[in-house]
């Protein structure tokens, strides 16, 4: 049993991944430590923060519904925008922002691929 990874055994473990395979199940394929997935995948995870086609990344769990607007006055980065969901400034004087954030990256399988 070795600890590096191939390129290969990448894109198993990927593919598991989405699969939502546990650490077990993808060892006993890749004849690896379930410790040694476990350290691979922490080792290379990162955010992405992307935002739908035409709007930016809003970290606010009221994007959805909120109706506040113009918050951030003429330096918005989104003037054509209707309400300020769609602009990332508003998001820092907005007193109602609450952030979102992804708590499946902080425990097995530390990877978050869309909420259910």
């Amino acid at each position: 049993m070795t600890k590096f990874f191939t390129y290969e055994e990448r894109l198993i473990l990927q593919k598991h991944l989405k699969n939502n395979h546990s650490f077990k199940e993808i060892g006993r394929e890749l004849i690896k430590h379930p410790t040694t997935i476990s350290r691979e995948v922490r080792s290379h995870m990162f955010e992405l923060a992307s935002g739908y086609p035409g709007a930016p990344y809003n970290p606010c769990r009221n994007r959805g519904f909120c109706k506040r607007k113009n918050l951030c006055g003429r330096q918005c980065s989104r003037n054509s925008a209707s309400y300020c969901r769609f602009c990332q400034k508003c998001n820092e004087v907005c007193f109602d922002f609450l952030e979102e954030r992804c708590l499946s990256r902080y425990h097995a399988p530390y990877v978050c691929n869309g909420c259910e």
